[in-house]
């Protein structure tokens, strides 16, 4: 395990010396990467909710934020890693 950890230390000091490891592509691939998590967090913390208790008044909240949560869960695995080029 301790080799691991050497050989991840080594590659970011790597990285931060060569600045060319650190390509536009990798830039790009980060925040479409955070621009994905950001929508998920406001589907699942926000606009679900608001669905819920839209339709079934405060009780629809906590529904509605376990349903978001689902439902984002579910689009990571199915498109997320995709769009963010994480596969």
């Amino acid at each position: 395990m301790a080799k691991k950890q050497l050989v991840k230390i080594i590659y970011v000091k790597d990285m931060l010396q060569n600045k060319s490891l650190i390509s536009a592509k990798y830039i790009m691939v980060n925040s479409v990467f955070w621009q994905v998590m950001v929508f998920y967090a406001l589907l699942s913390c926000v606009i679900s909710p608001l669905i819920g208790q839209h339709f079934r008044g405060s009780d629809g909240l906590g529904e509605g934020y376990i349903a978001g949560s689902i439902i984002s869960v579910l689009l990571w695995l199915v498109v997320g890693k995709k769009y963010a080029k994480m596969e």
